[in-house]
């Protein structure tokens, strides 16, 4: 058990080098904005104890400081990390951090990872990124120069304004890479205050663009209806990726020639059928219908030259109407709901079961990452720093964190419980894993045959 451990102090050692920089870490050439009397603790060892914290469960500068306190020597050693470093020390640090810098390093951290050979698309049958937005942080004061600020207002039964209340929103965007399984966090960009998701998105994509040349990681961008929009595909479809994303009012057009065009029936024979699918109380069936002759739909703004196929993907819902269980439930139709999709992907080029996979791929960005790190991570419960961006910061360190303990969490395949059921490895045994590894006293012995200090990546 205790080798076990200190092979996963060294993966974690080797998860801070760059495999294209021989000997640089991860953290390396920060800007330190310190005075030079004031600088006992490199910004680099700061930085690197906080993402090691977020690793163990620790969120809160207090915990931090603990966690530092405990951790063992030789983890010390072999991470950079001098001394106790105290929870003003983490404050002031992360106040004073550029966040364009901890951007680029966590495009570095998920660019590492694949060329390790340890990032595989394995859910999807092309390399897909999904983007979506989310409040990161609100509170009374304003915790970032991003912050938007707006007023709540408390009205009564009659209708009348009985308090008004100020709060500021961070919103960020953020690009998450759906066809591995672990689910990374690839991008990560605030969203200016007077700006909207649209704004941010198409910053976010120009920079990936330049980033992603190869197009290893992600060829498929897909978004929800919000961000669906000509300016926004055109750019996607000429840097030679493609685009998917569902239809609704804000593309009145295009919605109302597809819903002219499918007018699915009960009876309907669908190119697709799933089997059911269990979801809270509900039994769903998916049924998807796609059709290519809408490609280069001309509307009254557009003409959608880039626009190849669109879907129907029909959503069917049962509840079960008696006792039994299994096979042998009686199960009921309860509702029926029809969604539209978009795509720039060329006809024929993936079967109607992978293209109900690609529509359904892009809500994992809600449940895998947004969902942990909002219950697991409390990233919208704690409380926020206010002094400079230190709030915009940490959240960029929480990605990462993210990102590793999902590598460690999703490395094997699901294991089988006792009901059957393929489940992952929980966050609260992720973290008493880490927690327990990097606060390990490890004998002489077992580091001298584990090789733990040594330096080479």
């Amino acid at each position: 058990m205790i080798r076990q451990r200190a092979r996963l102090v060294k993966w974690v050692r080797r998860s801070f080098f760059l495999p294209w920089a021989t000997g640089c870490r991860l953290f390396d050439e920060l800007t330190d904005n310190r005075a030079r009397r004031g600088r006992r603790h490199t910004v680099e060892s700061v930085v690197t104890m906080v993402l090691l914290a977020l690793c163990m469960g620790k969120f809160s500068l207090m915990r931090m400081e603990g966690a530092c306190q405990e951790m063992g020597s030789v983890v010390r050693r072999m991470c950079g990390v001098v001394g106790r470093i105290s929870d003003n020390t983490f404050g002031r640090i992360l106040a004073r951090l550029r966040w364009q810098e901890l951007q680029l390093r966590l495009w570095w951290q998920v660019r590492a990872f694949r060329e390790r050979k340890q990032l595989e698309h394995d859910c999807l049958p092309i390399p897909t990124l999904a983007l979506d937005g989310k409040t990161a942080a609100s509170g009374t004061k304003k915790m970032s120069r991003f912050a938007k600020r707006q007023v709540h207002k408390d009205k009564d039964d009659s209708g009348e304004v009985t308090e008004t209340r100020t709060y500021y929103t961070l919103h960020l965007m953020r690009a998450v890479l759906t066809s591995c399984r672990q689910k990374l966090c690839v991008w990560q960009h605030p969203v200016r205050s007077k700006a909207n998701e649209i704004t941010g998105a198409k910053t976010m994509l120009r920079q990936l663009f330049k980033l992603d040349k190869g197009m290893h990681l992600f060829q498929l961008v897909t978004f929800d209806a919000m961000m669906m929009g000509y300016p926004l595909t055109l750019m996607i479809s000429k840097a030679g990726r493609h685009w998917l994303s569902v239809l609704k009012d804000n593309q009145p057009d295009l919605l109302a020639a597809a819903q002219n065009w499918y007018r699915p029936m009960p009876d309907d024979i669908a190119e697709y059928t799933s089997g059911r699918v269990k979801e809270h109380h509900f039994r769903k069936v998916y049924r998807i219908w796609r059709t290519g002759h809408m490609a280069g739909w001309v509307t009254r703004e557009h003409t959608w030259t880039h626009l190849q196929q669109v879907w129907c993907v029909e959503v069917i819902r049962y509840v079960r109407a008696d006792n039994g269980r299994g096979k042998k439930a009686k199960l009921v139709e309860h509702d029926r709901t029809v969604r539209y999709c978009a795509t720039s992907l060329p006809v024929g080029q993936f079967t109607a079961a992978q293209c109900l996979e690609l529509v359904l791929s892009h809500w994992a960005i809600e449940d895998d990452c947004f969902n942990a790190v909002d219950v697991m991570w409390e990233e919208d419960t704690h409380k926020h720093f206010t002094t400079g961006e230190a709030t915009l910061n940490l959240s960029f360190l929480r990605m990462m964190a993210y990102n590793l303990v999902q590598m460690k969490r999703r490395k094997k395949e699901k294991t089988k419980t006792w009901d059957g059921k393929s489940v992952w490895e929980t966050w609260d045994t992720a973290f008493s894993l880490f927690l327990v590894t990097l606060q390990q006293y490890y004998p002489a012995q077992i580091v001298i045959q584990e090789r733990m200090l040594q330096t080479n990546n």
